[in-house]
Protein backbone atom coordinates (compact mmCIF):
# COMPACT_ATOMS: atom_id res chain seq x y z
CA UNK A 1 0.00 0.00 0.00
CA UNK A 2 1.41 3.37 -1.01
CA UNK A 3 1.95 6.12 1.52
CA UNK A 4 -0.88 8.16 -0.02
CA UNK A 5 -3.36 5.28 0.15
CA UNK A 6 -2.38 4.43 3.70
CA UNK A 7 -2.58 8.06 4.79
CA UNK A 8 -6.07 8.47 3.31
CA UNK A 9 -7.25 5.25 4.96
CA UNK A 10 -5.77 6.29 8.31
CA UNK A 11 -7.40 9.74 8.13
CA UNK A 12 -10.76 8.19 7.31
CA UNK A 13 -10.46 5.68 10.16
CA UNK A 14 -9.52 8.43 12.62
CA UNK A 15 -12.49 10.56 11.49
CA UNK A 16 -14.87 7.63 11.86
CA UNK A 17 -13.49 6.72 15.28
CA UNK A 18 -13.90 10.30 16.47
CA UNK A 19 -17.51 10.49 15.29
CA UNK A 20 -18.42 7.06 16.69
CA UNK A 21 -16.77 7.98 19.99
CA UNK A 22 -18.89 11.10 20.16
CA UNK A 23 -22.11 9.15 19.48
CA UNK A 24 -21.41 6.53 22.16
CA UNK A 25 -19.70 8.86 24.62
CA UNK A 26 -20.46 7.87 28.19
CA UNK A 27 -21.41 4.27 27.44
CA UNK A 28 -18.03 2.68 26.68
CA UNK A 29 -17.39 1.68 30.32
CA UNK A 30 -18.15 -1.92 31.30
CA UNK A 31 -20.81 -0.95 33.84
CA UNK A 32 -23.00 0.94 31.36
CA UNK A 33 -24.66 0.29 28.01
CA UNK A 34 -26.97 2.37 25.80
CA UNK A 35 -30.72 1.97 26.17
CA UNK A 36 -31.53 -0.71 23.58
CA UNK A 37 -35.05 -2.11 24.13
CA UNK A 38 -34.81 -4.68 21.32
CA UNK A 39 -31.28 -5.93 21.98
CA UNK A 40 -29.79 -8.16 24.63
CA UNK A 41 -27.72 -6.12 27.09
CA UNK A 42 -26.84 -8.74 29.72
CA UNK A 43 -24.77 -11.86 29.19
CA UNK A 44 -23.61 -14.93 31.12
CA UNK A 45 -19.97 -15.61 31.94
CA UNK A 46 -17.73 -15.58 28.88
CA UNK A 47 -17.18 -19.35 28.82
CA UNK A 48 -20.93 -19.97 29.00
CA UNK A 49 -21.54 -17.44 26.24
CA UNK A 50 -19.00 -19.13 23.95
CA UNK A 51 -20.70 -22.45 24.64
CA UNK A 52 -24.06 -20.97 23.64
CA UNK A 53 -22.54 -19.62 20.44
CA UNK A 54 -20.94 -22.97 19.53
CA UNK A 55 -24.17 -24.91 20.16
CA UNK A 56 -26.13 -22.49 18.02
CA UNK A 57 -23.52 -22.74 15.25
CA UNK A 58 -23.67 -26.55 15.26
CA UNK A 59 -27.48 -26.52 15.38
CA UNK A 60 -28.11 -23.98 12.62
CA UNK A 61 -24.91 -23.94 10.56
CA UNK A 62 -25.12 -20.14 10.41
CA UNK A 63 -21.72 -18.50 10.27
CA UNK A 64 -20.55 -15.15 8.94
CA UNK A 65 -17.07 -13.62 9.27
CA UNK A 66 -18.16 -11.02 11.83
CA UNK A 67 -19.08 -13.88 14.21
CA UNK A 68 -15.38 -14.01 14.99
CA UNK A 69 -15.80 -10.93 17.18
CA UNK A 70 -16.69 -13.39 19.92
CA UNK A 71 -12.96 -13.98 20.34
CA UNK A 72 -12.54 -10.36 21.45
CA UNK A 73 -13.75 -11.52 24.83
CA UNK A 74 -16.91 -10.96 26.82
CA UNK A 75 -19.71 -9.17 24.93
CA UNK A 76 -19.42 -6.44 27.53
CA UNK A 77 -16.30 -5.38 25.67
CA UNK A 78 -18.01 -5.03 22.32
CA UNK A 79 -21.68 -4.24 23.05
CA UNK A 80 -21.38 -0.77 21.51
CA UNK A 81 -18.36 -1.66 19.39
CA UNK A 82 -20.35 -4.07 17.20
CA UNK A 83 -22.65 -1.23 16.13
CA UNK A 84 -19.72 1.08 15.45
CA UNK A 85 -17.84 -1.58 13.47
CA UNK A 86 -20.92 -2.27 11.34
CA UNK A 87 -21.13 1.43 10.47
CA UNK A 88 -17.41 1.38 9.68
CA UNK A 89 -17.92 -1.57 7.31
CA UNK A 90 -20.81 0.22 5.61
CA UNK A 91 -18.65 3.31 5.11
CA UNK A 92 -15.89 1.16 3.62
CA UNK A 93 -18.48 -0.45 1.33
CA UNK A 94 -19.42 2.96 -0.09
CA UNK A 95 -15.75 3.91 -0.45
CA UNK A 96 -15.12 0.61 -2.26
CA UNK A 97 -17.93 1.34 -4.72
CA UNK A 98 -16.74 4.92 -5.29
CA UNK A 99 -13.14 3.91 -5.90
CA UNK A 100 -14.36 1.38 -8.46
CA UNK A 101 -16.12 4.22 -10.25
CA UNK A 102 -12.88 6.24 -10.32
CA UNK A 103 -13.70 8.77 -7.59
CA UNK A 104 -10.87 10.39 -5.64
CA UNK A 105 -10.04 8.86 -2.26
CA UNK A 106 -11.18 11.87 -0.20
CA UNK A 107 -14.50 11.77 -2.06
CA UNK A 108 -14.91 8.01 -1.58
CA UNK A 109 -14.17 8.12 2.14
CA UNK A 110 -16.25 11.27 2.60
CA UNK A 111 -19.26 9.59 1.00
CA UNK A 112 -18.70 6.60 3.27
CA UNK A 113 -18.93 8.84 6.33
CA UNK A 114 -22.11 10.43 4.99
CA UNK A 115 -23.77 7.02 4.81
CA UNK A 116 -22.40 5.59 8.06
CA UNK A 117 -23.90 8.39 10.16
CA UNK A 118 -27.03 9.01 8.11
CA UNK A 119 -30.05 9.30 10.40
CA UNK A 120 -32.23 6.25 9.84
CA UNK A 121 -29.21 4.22 8.79
CA UNK A 122 -27.32 4.63 12.08
CA UNK A 123 -29.77 5.82 14.72
CA UNK A 124 -31.50 2.42 14.90
CA UNK A 125 -28.78 1.39 17.35
CA UNK A 126 -30.97 3.24 19.90
CA UNK A 127 -33.69 0.64 19.36
CA UNK A 128 -31.18 -2.21 19.42
CA UNK A 129 -31.91 -3.45 15.89
CA UNK A 130 -28.70 -5.43 15.70
CA UNK A 131 -29.87 -7.47 12.71
CA UNK A 132 -29.85 -4.34 10.58
CA UNK A 133 -26.28 -3.58 11.59
CA UNK A 134 -25.23 -7.14 10.87
CA UNK A 135 -26.72 -6.69 7.38
CA UNK A 136 -24.85 -3.45 6.66
CA UNK A 137 -21.55 -5.16 7.54
CA UNK A 138 -21.83 -7.04 4.23
CA UNK A 139 -24.68 -5.72 2.11
CA UNK A 140 -23.18 -2.38 1.07
CA UNK A 141 -20.14 -4.09 -0.47
CA UNK A 142 -22.44 -5.89 -2.90
CA UNK A 143 -22.83 -2.77 -5.04
CA UNK A 144 -19.10 -2.22 -5.51
CA UNK A 145 -18.62 -5.91 -6.21
CA UNK A 146 -21.51 -5.95 -8.70
CA UNK A 147 -20.05 -2.96 -10.54
CA UNK A 148 -16.63 -4.60 -10.79
CA UNK A 149 -17.97 -8.06 -11.59
CA UNK A 150 -20.08 -6.96 -14.55
CA UNK A 151 -17.55 -4.48 -15.96
CA UNK A 152 -14.38 -6.51 -15.48
CA UNK A 153 -15.70 -10.08 -15.48
CA UNK A 154 -13.29 -11.32 -12.79
CA UNK A 155 -14.52 -14.48 -11.08
CA UNK A 156 -13.26 -13.37 -7.66
CA UNK A 157 -15.64 -10.41 -7.77
CA UNK A 158 -18.56 -12.62 -8.77
CA UNK A 159 -17.64 -15.08 -5.99
CA UNK A 160 -17.50 -12.34 -3.34
CA UNK A 161 -20.73 -10.84 -4.64
CA UNK A 162 -22.60 -14.09 -4.05
CA UNK A 163 -20.96 -14.53 -0.64
CA UNK A 164 -21.67 -11.03 0.69
CA UNK A 165 -25.32 -11.12 -0.36
CA UNK A 166 -25.73 -14.50 1.35
CA UNK A 167 -23.96 -13.46 4.57
CA UNK A 168 -26.17 -10.37 4.77
CA UNK A 169 -29.26 -12.60 4.89
CA UNK A 170 -28.68 -14.30 8.23
CA UNK A 171 -29.88 -11.57 10.55
CA UNK A 172 -32.41 -9.22 8.91
CA UNK A 173 -34.45 -11.14 6.29
CA UNK A 174 -36.90 -8.35 5.43
CA UNK A 175 -34.35 -5.59 4.82
CA UNK A 176 -32.09 -8.16 3.17
CA UNK A 177 -34.88 -8.91 0.71
CA UNK A 178 -35.35 -5.22 -0.16
CA UNK A 179 -31.65 -4.56 -0.68
CA UNK A 180 -31.13 -7.84 -2.54
CA UNK A 181 -33.90 -6.77 -4.90
CA UNK A 182 -32.14 -3.43 -5.46
CA UNK A 183 -28.80 -5.21 -5.93
CA UNK A 184 -30.34 -7.59 -8.46
CA UNK A 185 -31.89 -4.75 -10.45
CA UNK A 186 -28.53 -2.97 -10.36
CA UNK A 187 -26.76 -6.07 -11.73
CA UNK A 188 -29.29 -6.34 -14.56
CA UNK A 189 -28.97 -2.64 -15.33
CA UNK A 190 -25.17 -2.83 -15.40
CA UNK A 191 -25.39 -5.92 -17.57
CA UNK A 192 -27.55 -4.13 -20.12
CA UNK A 193 -25.24 -1.08 -20.17
CA UNK A 194 -22.06 -3.13 -20.54
CA UNK A 195 -23.55 -5.43 -23.17
CA UNK A 196 -24.56 -2.43 -25.25
CA UNK A 197 -21.03 -0.95 -25.10
CA UNK A 198 -19.06 -4.18 -25.71
CA UNK A 199 -21.30 -6.93 -27.10
CA UNK A 200 -18.47 -9.09 -28.50
CA UNK A 201 -17.61 -11.93 -26.08
CA UNK A 202 -19.61 -10.39 -23.23
CA UNK A 203 -22.09 -13.16 -22.52
CA UNK A 204 -19.75 -16.17 -22.04
CA UNK A 205 -17.79 -14.28 -19.36
CA UNK A 206 -20.98 -12.95 -17.76
CA UNK A 207 -22.68 -16.33 -17.61
CA UNK A 208 -19.61 -17.97 -16.08
CA UNK A 209 -19.35 -15.27 -13.42
CA UNK A 210 -23.07 -15.30 -12.64
CA UNK A 211 -22.92 -19.09 -12.19
CA UNK A 212 -20.04 -18.72 -9.70
CA UNK A 213 -21.97 -16.04 -7.79
CA UNK A 214 -25.10 -18.20 -7.68
CA UNK A 215 -23.22 -21.27 -6.43
CA UNK A 216 -21.52 -19.26 -3.66
CA UNK A 217 -24.84 -17.64 -2.76
CA UNK A 218 -26.75 -20.91 -2.47
CA UNK A 219 -23.95 -22.74 -0.63
CA UNK A 220 -23.72 -20.06 2.08
CA UNK A 221 -27.44 -19.30 2.21
CA UNK A 222 -28.59 -22.91 2.66
CA UNK A 223 -28.37 -22.91 6.49
CA UNK A 224 -30.25 -19.60 6.60
CA UNK A 225 -33.35 -20.90 4.82
CA UNK A 226 -34.73 -22.34 8.04
CA UNK A 227 -34.08 -19.00 9.73
CA UNK A 228 -36.13 -17.28 7.03
CA UNK A 229 -38.98 -19.74 7.58
CA UNK A 230 -38.84 -19.01 11.30
CA UNK A 231 -39.04 -15.27 10.63
CA UNK A 232 -42.06 -15.84 8.40
CA UNK A 233 -43.77 -17.96 11.07
CA UNK A 234 -43.05 -15.33 13.73
CA UNK A 235 -44.54 -12.62 11.56
CA UNK A 236 -47.70 -14.69 10.97
CA UNK A 237 -48.03 -15.16 14.74
CA UNK A 238 -47.72 -11.40 15.28
CA UNK A 239 -50.46 -10.72 12.77
CA UNK A 240 -52.72 -13.43 14.19
CA UNK A 241 -52.37 -12.01 17.71
CA UNK A 242 -53.20 -8.51 16.54
CA UNK A 243 -49.85 -7.13 17.72
CA UNK A 244 -49.49 -3.40 16.98
CA UNK A 245 -53.08 -3.41 15.68
CA UNK A 246 -55.97 -2.11 17.77
CA UNK A 247 -58.64 -4.69 18.78
CA UNK A 248 -61.13 -3.00 16.48
CA UNK A 249 -58.76 -3.19 13.54
CA UNK A 250 -57.78 -6.78 14.33
CA UNK A 251 -61.38 -7.84 13.71
CA UNK A 252 -61.40 -6.01 10.41
CA UNK A 253 -60.66 -7.67 7.08
CA UNK A 254 -57.88 -5.12 6.55
CA UNK A 255 -56.05 -6.05 9.77
CA UNK A 256 -53.10 -7.46 7.83
CA UNK A 257 -52.85 -4.32 5.70
CA UNK A 258 -52.95 -2.14 8.82
CA UNK A 259 -50.32 -4.28 10.55
CA UNK A 260 -47.95 -4.22 7.58
CA UNK A 261 -48.32 -0.52 6.80
CA UNK A 262 -47.86 0.83 10.32
CA UNK A 263 -44.83 3.11 10.29
CA UNK A 264 -45.68 4.52 6.87
CA UNK A 265 -43.80 7.77 6.26
CA UNK A 266 -46.12 10.83 6.38
CA UNK A 267 -45.21 13.10 3.42
CA UNK A 268 -44.92 16.15 5.69
CA UNK A 269 -42.12 14.47 7.66
CA UNK A 270 -39.92 14.45 4.55
CA UNK A 271 -38.71 17.79 5.94
CA UNK A 272 -36.72 15.79 8.51
CA UNK A 273 -34.46 14.59 5.70
CA UNK A 274 -32.94 18.09 5.89
CA UNK A 275 -33.76 19.29 9.42
CA UNK A 276 -32.95 16.91 12.30
CA UNK A 277 -35.34 16.51 15.20
CA UNK A 278 -37.98 18.95 14.00
CA UNK A 279 -40.65 16.77 15.66
CA UNK A 280 -38.47 15.54 18.53
CA UNK A 281 -36.19 12.53 18.88
CA UNK A 282 -37.83 9.42 20.30
CA UNK A 283 -40.92 7.97 21.97
CA UNK A 284 -38.96 5.34 23.93
CA UNK A 285 -39.96 5.78 27.59
CA UNK A 286 -36.67 4.32 28.83
CA UNK A 287 -34.62 6.85 26.87
CA UNK A 288 -36.84 9.75 27.87
CA UNK A 289 -36.81 8.77 31.55
CA UNK A 290 -33.02 8.82 31.90
CA UNK A 291 -32.46 11.81 29.59
CA UNK A 292 -32.83 14.51 32.26
CA UNK A 293 -30.58 12.59 34.66
CA UNK A 294 -27.65 12.53 32.21
CA UNK A 295 -28.37 15.78 30.40
CA UNK A 296 -28.72 14.19 26.98
CA UNK A 297 -31.16 16.79 25.67
CA UNK A 298 -33.36 14.08 24.12
CA UNK A 299 -36.80 15.45 23.22
CA UNK A 300 -40.08 13.48 23.03
CA UNK A 301 -41.22 12.68 19.51
CA UNK A 302 -44.44 14.49 18.55
CA UNK A 303 -44.70 13.65 14.84
CA UNK A 304 -47.06 11.39 12.92
CA UNK A 305 -44.70 8.53 11.97
CA UNK A 306 -44.99 5.26 13.87
CA UNK A 307 -47.62 3.21 15.63
CA UNK A 308 -50.26 5.11 17.58
CA UNK A 309 -49.96 4.42 21.33
CA UNK A 310 -52.65 6.65 22.80
CA UNK A 311 -53.94 10.19 22.46
CA UNK A 312 -51.67 11.53 25.22
CA UNK A 313 -48.36 10.07 24.10
CA UNK A 314 -48.69 10.22 20.30
CA UNK A 315 -46.93 7.74 17.99
CA UNK A 316 -44.12 5.39 18.91
CA UNK A 317 -40.79 5.94 17.13
CA UNK A 318 -37.18 5.23 18.11
CA UNK A 319 -35.11 6.55 15.22
CA UNK A 320 -34.27 9.58 13.09
CA UNK A 321 -35.08 10.26 9.44
CA UNK A 322 -32.31 12.82 9.01
CA UNK A 323 -30.48 12.12 5.75
CA UNK A 324 -28.25 15.15 6.12
CA UNK A 325 -28.49 18.66 4.75
CA UNK A 326 -25.05 18.30 3.14
CA UNK A 327 -25.94 14.92 1.62
CA UNK A 328 -29.16 16.25 0.07
CA UNK A 329 -27.39 19.38 -1.21
CA UNK A 330 -24.61 17.35 -2.85
CA UNK A 331 -27.15 14.93 -4.35
CA UNK A 332 -29.05 17.85 -5.87
CA UNK A 333 -25.79 19.27 -7.21
CA UNK A 334 -25.00 15.95 -8.89
CA UNK A 335 -28.36 15.94 -10.64
CA UNK A 336 -28.01 19.54 -11.77
CA UNK A 337 -24.42 19.57 -13.04
CA UNK A 338 -23.13 16.02 -13.02
CA UNK A 339 -25.13 14.24 -15.71
CA UNK A 340 -22.37 14.37 -18.29
CA UNK A 341 -19.80 12.61 -16.14
CA UNK A 342 -21.63 9.39 -15.25
CA UNK A 343 -25.17 9.85 -16.48
CA UNK A 344 -26.15 6.17 -16.60
CA UNK A 345 -25.09 5.58 -13.00
CA UNK A 346 -26.72 8.81 -11.86
CA UNK A 347 -29.95 7.92 -13.65
CA UNK A 348 -30.14 4.56 -11.89
CA UNK A 349 -29.63 5.89 -8.37
CA UNK A 350 -31.86 8.93 -8.97
CA UNK A 351 -34.67 6.60 -10.06
CA UNK A 352 -33.97 4.29 -7.10
CA UNK A 353 -34.08 7.20 -4.63
CA UNK A 354 -37.41 8.44 -5.99
CA UNK A 355 -39.08 5.03 -6.19
CA UNK A 356 -37.92 3.94 -2.73
CA UNK A 357 -39.08 7.24 -1.26
CA UNK A 358 -42.55 6.72 -2.74
CA UNK A 359 -42.64 3.17 -1.38
CA UNK A 360 -41.62 4.41 2.08
CA UNK A 361 -44.86 6.42 2.13
CA UNK A 362 -46.73 3.10 2.39
CA UNK A 363 -50.43 3.59 3.03
CA UNK A 364 -49.94 7.34 2.48
CA UNK A 365 -49.33 6.50 -1.19
CA UNK A 366 -51.68 3.56 -1.27
CA UNK A 367 -52.07 2.92 -5.00
CA UNK A 368 -48.37 2.08 -5.34
CA UNK A 369 -47.93 0.23 -2.06
CA UNK A 370 -50.95 -1.95 -2.75
CA UNK A 371 -48.88 -3.45 -5.58
CA UNK A 372 -46.07 -4.27 -3.11
CA UNK A 373 -48.60 -5.70 -0.67
CA UNK A 374 -49.95 -7.98 -3.43
CA UNK A 375 -46.54 -9.60 -4.06
CA UNK A 376 -45.92 -13.11 -2.63
CA UNK A 377 -44.06 -11.84 0.48
CA UNK A 378 -45.16 -8.21 0.31
CA UNK A 379 -47.88 -8.76 2.91
CA UNK A 380 -45.29 -9.91 5.47
CA UNK A 381 -42.82 -7.00 5.31
CA UNK A 382 -44.00 -4.48 7.85
CA UNK A 383 -43.04 -0.82 8.27
CA UNK A 384 -42.88 0.75 4.79
CA UNK A 385 -40.49 3.36 6.19
CA UNK A 386 -37.83 0.62 5.89
CA UNK A 387 -37.63 1.61 2.23
CA UNK A 388 -36.08 4.84 3.48
CA UNK A 389 -32.87 2.89 4.12
CA UNK A 390 -32.64 2.37 0.36
CA UNK A 391 -33.45 6.02 -0.27
CA UNK A 392 -30.61 7.07 2.04
CA UNK A 393 -28.18 4.78 0.25
CA UNK A 394 -29.16 6.05 -3.21
CA UNK A 395 -28.94 9.68 -2.07
CA UNK A 396 -25.43 9.11 -0.67
CA UNK A 397 -24.28 7.66 -4.01
CA UNK A 398 -25.70 10.74 -5.74
CA UNK A 399 -23.98 12.94 -3.13
CA UNK A 400 -20.67 11.20 -3.89
CA UNK A 401 -21.06 12.34 -7.50
CA UNK A 402 -21.72 15.89 -6.36
CA UNK A 403 -18.70 15.79 -4.07
CA UNK A 404 -16.55 14.48 -6.90
CA UNK A 405 -17.68 17.37 -9.09
CA UNK A 406 -16.60 19.88 -6.41
CA UNK A 407 -13.31 18.05 -5.86
CA UNK A 408 -12.49 18.20 -9.58
CA UNK A 409 -13.29 21.93 -9.72
CA UNK A 410 -11.09 22.60 -6.68
CA UNK A 411 -8.19 20.73 -8.26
Amino acid sequence: MSRERFGSFLAFTAAFAGLAGFVFWGTWSLDMVPVMPDCRTNYPAFAVYVGEWLRNWVRTGLFAPDDLKIFLGSPWFWQELQYALAGYAAALGVAYYCRGRGFARPVAYGAGLLLAFSGYWFSLFSAGHLGWFRWMTYGVFAFGLADRAVRRGKLKNWLLLGATVAWANFYQPDLWLLFTLLTGVYVLYKTFVEWRTRPAGFWPSWLKGAAVALIAFLAILAPGIENMRGSKAEREAQIASGQTVSPAAAANADARWIFVTNWSLPPAETAEFLLPGIHGDTSCPLTLSIGPRYGTGVKPYTGALGRAIDADRGNYRQHSLYVGFLTCLLAALALVVGWRRDRRELAFFAAAALLCYLLSLGRNFEPLYRLVFALPVGDSIRCPVKWHHLTEFALVILAANGLEYIFERLK
